[in-house]
């Protein structure tokens, strides 16, 4: 399976909105963010990647904004570094919950200390307060 990482810099008019539905592909406008192209054979998808690096599916080719949202936005190279490209690209790490399991085994060997996942907790949540 490929997977290849877009990110979309400004929100995006949705060609074929459908108010009845609240999912990120049927609203008014596609939001600014991290967007994965998943292609398997033939068969391709385009995934909305959340903050905690979930994915919400999904555009086909079929669909009118899948095209319009793939030539808008630009493709990017994953960042080893980010966590989220990191879920959205490792078929190991594709689902959020799996990287629970990552950051256990860390924990678990010893690479990573309990006082290190503290200190990481503090600075995100003094980020939620700027």
């Amino acid at each position: 399976m490929t997977r290849k990482l877009y990110q979309l810099d400004t929100e995006l008019k949705n060609p074929s909105p459908d108010r009845r539905f609240r999912d990120w592909d049927k609203r008014p406008c596609f939001p600014a963010g991290l967007y994965m192209l998943t292609q398997r054979g033939g068969y391709q998808e385009v995934f909305k990647v959340d903050l905690e690096g979930g994915l919400h599916g999904g555009l086909h080719p079929s669909d009118d904004g899948f095209q319009v949202l793939l030539e808008e936005a630009r493709e990017i190279e994953p960042d080893p570094r980010n966590l989220r490209h990191k879920l959205a690209t490792d078929e190991r790490c594709f689902y959020a919950h799996n990287m629970f399991e990552v950051l256990q085994q860390l924990l678990d060997s010893g690479d990573v200390t309990p006082e290190q996942v503290e200190a990481a907790c503090s600075k995100v949540e003094a980020g939620w307060e700027e």
